[in-house]
């Protein structure tokens, strides 16, 4: 085995991970944001919940990776509002909602 086939086992291996770790994270935004709107009695629109934007924090822990999601809830039958959630790490940081009719 070569340098360069450690370097390419690295990688692949690497990318794995991080794909595995999207997942896992990708999956506690869903399960969290369908919670909230369940109380607060909101319907979750499209049933997903989909990834905005990746931006990499340093903290007293070493990197941390700050996902932004987004989806679309409503109130109503005929309305349709945005919202997003934080998560930083496996951490939920906040959920937001953009002004909306209540039922």
């Amino acid at each position: 085995m070569t340098l360069t086939d450690v370097f390419v086992l690295l990688v692949v291996a690497t990318a794995a991970y991080a794909l595995w770790r999207h997942a896992e994270v990708s999956s506690a935004a869903r399960a969290a944001v369908q919670r909230y709107v369940d109380q607060h009695q909101m319907i979750l629109l499209d049933q997903s919940v989909y990834l905005h934007r990746l931006i990499p924090r340093f903290s007293g822990d070493g990197l941390k990776i700050e996902r932004h999601y987004r989806f679309e809830f409503s109130t109503t039958a005929n309305s349709r509002y945005r919202g997003h959630v934080i998560f930083i790490g496996k951490a939920l940081k906040q959920i937001e909602l953009e002004p909306h009719r209540f039922q």
